[in-house]
C-alpha cells in the first residue's frame, strides 16, 4: 500500500508540473479507481484550482473532497450517504488543517508557515493525496 501511495503522490505532483491545476492534479491521480473517464475528471475539477479561482478553499483540498464523494456516495438519491460523506469531508479537512495550518489557499500560499516556511501547492497536493489514501483502506 505504501508503494501505491508513493506512486499516486508522484503522479499527482507530475500532473501539477505538467500544467494541471491543484484540484485536477489530485483527482486525476485516482481517476482509474472510480470508473470515471479522465476527461470527465479533468473537466469537473477544472474550476476548483487556485481556491476556486478566488484563493478560497485550496484546490487540492476540494479535489480530495471530490474523491471522498466518489468513494463514499451511494450514487443513488434514494440511499442517502450525504451525512456520512460530509462527516468524512469535515474529518479530512481537519486533518489537512492540522498538518498545514489552514485549508484556505490565500493563507496557505501567504502567511501560513509550517516549520517556518510557507506552504506551497505541491505540499498541499501531497498532503491531500496522503489523507485520501488513508480512506481507501477503510
Amino acid at each position: 500500500m505504501e508503494k501505491q501511495l508513493e506512486t499516486r503522490v508522484a503522479k499527482a505532483i507530475e500532473n501539477y508540473k505538467s500544467g494541471m491545476n491543484c484540484s485536477q492534479s489530485v483527482v486525476m491521480a485516482y481517476a482509474d479507481l472510480f470508473g470515471v473517464d479522465e476527461k470527465t475528471m479533468f473537466m469537473v475539477s477544472e474550476g476548483f484550482g487556485a481556491g476556486m479561482g478566488m484563493r478560497s478553499v485550496c484546490g487540492a483540498v476540494t479535489g480530495m473532497f471530490m474523491l471522498l464523494g466518489l468513494k463514499n456516495s451511494s450514487g443513488n438519491p434514494e440511499i442517502s450517504t450525504k451525512a456520512q460523506t460530509l462527516k468524512l469531508v469535515n474529518e479530512a479537512a481537519q486533518k489537512f488543517k492540522d498538518i498545514n495550518g489552514s485549508i484556505i489557499c490565500a493563507e496557505l500560499k501567504g502567511s501560513t508557515l509550517v516549520d517556518g516556511k510557507p506552504v506551497n501547492c505541491i505540499k498541499c497536493i501531497e498532503t491531500s493525496c496522503k489523507i485520501f489514501e488513508g480512506y481507501l483502506t477503510e
